[in-house]
């Protein structure tokens, strides 16, 4: 509330001045949808991410203020949607080459509980919202429309407002942003696929990963299920060479539907390689189901342009997806499901594993980010509980663990002891990194005598996290 009136009063005494630098304008975007997709995976709301593949991807705009914006408007989105879904959507309106200038529309869509058109006449007066049962029911200032239009009045724009009861809202604005001479953004392109069969029951985001197929003119169908998935597959002349499917559907999830094509129409990775699509409160449960069907693949929602043409172009050329990616977002990042161990010289490129155990979303996301963000080239494996960490380190044997004390089935201290009994390198033993809440000297004791080599307390510090993975990843290449 307090940071809230003071950009009010710098904007209202003219004294709020933007800072205009060069923007990955894509990636600014992205990052505004990763910061609600938690908040929507609990809700059980598709949230969709529509850029137009023809904006370019570096921008002059102020980064701090564009994203304080877009955050307002899906907070408010997800906020006010009980069913449905979120979009936003960034369409290109003009572009001018003569003096590098562009039109931009942005629009952030929901299908919750929409506005009276009187009501909508109080959403952009301060401390206001669309009626007085909403800040009892749920919560809020009704200052983030207020400063989101003062920030976009500065930026030439106007916050404009499409809704009706029942139906949802549509908020929207449109800017002129420069663009400069070169854009020296690169990112892997999938060039070898011809036919493509995408597998989603809602229609909008079925319909987002076709155009940013036919955008690259690849061929492709979609479906809404898993049997119409299936009936298209059992026909030869259909000769797809990649399925895109979503985990969560009506009749047939994903990976039912990737069991049928496995072991029932014979198609092997070879053949059909499959990337998963599925919500962050799914991640870290598909694992096993994953190897087991030889998924190679598995993409967080909302689907990320840059993203999934990174991954088809990572699967069709057989090459690790853990090499460098010329894509920031670290929680996108593809994860191979069954990693090939080599002596071959390549290898060196593969970077450390790391096992992370943590049975909090919000401490897994933060911890995966990190680790990510300064290994790009890392193994990532995630476990829940103690005994997924159990069983993720007999198949992977990964370099560093990072290893949550309280967890439902078997606790941090019980699967620590495990690990320690089974056969090992004695020189060179795993390290197990304790993370936990407490910060007593008996407790450090108890993980030491459990087998642990380190301690971190929770909250999850950056600096102190990136220490400790250097500290005992420094001779792992």
């Amino acid at each position: 509330l307090i940071s809230d009136i003071l950009d009010i009063s710098k904007i209202e005494a003219g004294k709020l001045e933007l800072d205009v630098v060069q923007t990955d304008f894509v990636s600014l975007i992205e990052q505004s949808t990763d910061m609600l997709k938690l908040a929507a995976s609990k809700k059980g709301i598709e949230l969709m991410l529509d850029i137009d593949p023809n904006i370019p991807r570096t921008l002059h705009t102020d980064p701090v203020r564009l994203k304080q914006v877009l955050v307002n408007l899906l907070s408010n989105a997800v906020k006010f949607t009980h069913r449905g879904e979120v979009e936003l959507s960034v369409k290109l309106v003009a572009i001018h080459p003569h003096n590098n200038t562009t039109q931009i529309r942005v629009a952030v869509r929901d299908t919750g509980v929409g506005i009276s058109q009187d009501d909508q006449k109080k959403l952009f007066k301060m401390f206001s919202q669309a009626d007085t049962s909403t800040t009892r029911k749920y919560g809020g200032t009704g200052l983030g429309l207020v400063i989101s239009q003062m920030l976009l009045a500065k930026m030439g724009g106007e916050l404009a407002l499409r809704s009706e009861p029942g139906t949802g809202s549509e908020f929207s604005f449109t800017i002129q942003l420069t663009y400069p001479n070169t854009q020296q953004v690169e990112t892997l392109l999938p060039d070898h696929y011809k036919n493509v069969l995408v597998v989603d029951d809602n229609e909008r985001t079925r319909n987002i990963i076709l155009n940013m197929l036919q955008h690259l003119n690849i061929q492709a169908d979609g479906v809404a299920n898993g049997f119409m998935a299936l009936e298209k597959l059992s026909h030869p002349e259909n000769d797809y060479d990649l399925m895109i499917i979503d985990f969560n559907m009506p009749y047939m999830t994903g990976l039912e539907v990737a069991a049928q094509v496995r072991n029932r129409l014979h198609l092997t990775a070879d053949v059909l390689p499959i990337i998963l699509l599925h919500n962050m409160a799914d991640d870290a449960l598909l694992l096993q189901e994953c190897q087991a069907l030889d998924v190679k693949a598995q993409l967080l929602k909302p689907v990320k342009l840059t993203v999934l043409f990174e991954a088809m172009a990572r699967l069709k050329a057989a090459v690790s997806p853990y090499g460098k990616s010329t894509n920031a977002d670290a929680s996108q990042r593809v994860l191979q499901m069954n990693p090939t161990i080599t002596d071959d010289d390549n290898a060196a490129d593969k970077g450390p594993t790391v096992l992370i155990v943590e049975d909090n979303a919000v401490n897994m996301l933060l911890s995966t980010t990190i680790i990510q963000m300064n290994y790009p080239t890392a193994t990532i494996l995630k476990a829940l509980n103690g005994k997924e960490a159990i069983n993720l380190y007999n198949r992977f044997r990964p370099d560093i663990i990072l290893m949550d004390l309280q967890m439902p089935e078997m606790d941090g201290y019980t699967a620590t002891r495990e690990i320690r009994k089974m056969p090992t390198d004695k020189a060179n033993p795993v390290p197990i990194v304790a993370l936990t809440a407490g910060a007593l000297k008996g407790e450090m004791d108890k993980c030491i005598e459990a087998g642990m080599n380190d301690f971190m307390t929770k909250p999850i510090n950056r600096e102190a996290l990136e220490d400790v993975v250097a500290k005992y990843l420094k001779n792992v290449s």
